[in-house]
């Protein structure tokens, strides 16, 4: 933590602005584990850690965190820490104002070993409007030949 400006240095991935541009969600190495998390956007600074507000557990293994197109839903793609691969989905309450998590995760769809989300920041934007999410899959299959 730098103590000037009370910001921690952490690496942050997967950053995406909430529906109504006012927050953003962004996924942060914790010690050794993930966390999601929520901040509002602001024109005067960034947002310090104090503002983060944690939208997930804690995790061992690395997820995604994203908006729905309501303000009081985000969802996760994650491997649960079994089975490898972000393909597990789920939707996660929180309050609309605040962001704060309310209640536990739902699970909404667990995506197939051989078609998983092909997640990558850069690449493989999710897209979602209404009650639509739109995601790329990558297609994982293997062949044994004996001769």
């Amino acid at each position: 933590m730098d103590r000037r400006t009370r910001t921690v240095r952490a690496p942050l991935s997967s950053p995406h602005i909430s529906p109504d541009g006012q927050w953003i969600s962004f996924v942060a190495k914790v010690g050794d584990a993930w966390q999601g998390f929520a901040a509002p956007l602001r024109e005067d600074r960034p947002a310090l850690s104090a503002d983060w507000i944690p939208v997930t557990e804690l995790s061992s293994s690395f997820l995604y965190v994203f908006w729905s197109a309501r303000d009081d839903l985000v969802y996760t793609l994650s491997s649960r820490s079994r089975g490898g691969n972000l393909r597990f989905l789920d939707a996660q309450r929180v309050d609309s104002v605040t962001k704060r998590r309310t209640g536990e995760p739902v699970g909404v769809y667990e995506f197939d070993e051989s078609l998983v989300p092909g997640m990558d920041a850069i690449w493989n934007a999710v897209s979602i409007e209404h009650n639509r999410l739109v995601l790329e899959l990558g297609g994982v299959t293997s062949s044994i030949w004996i001769k």
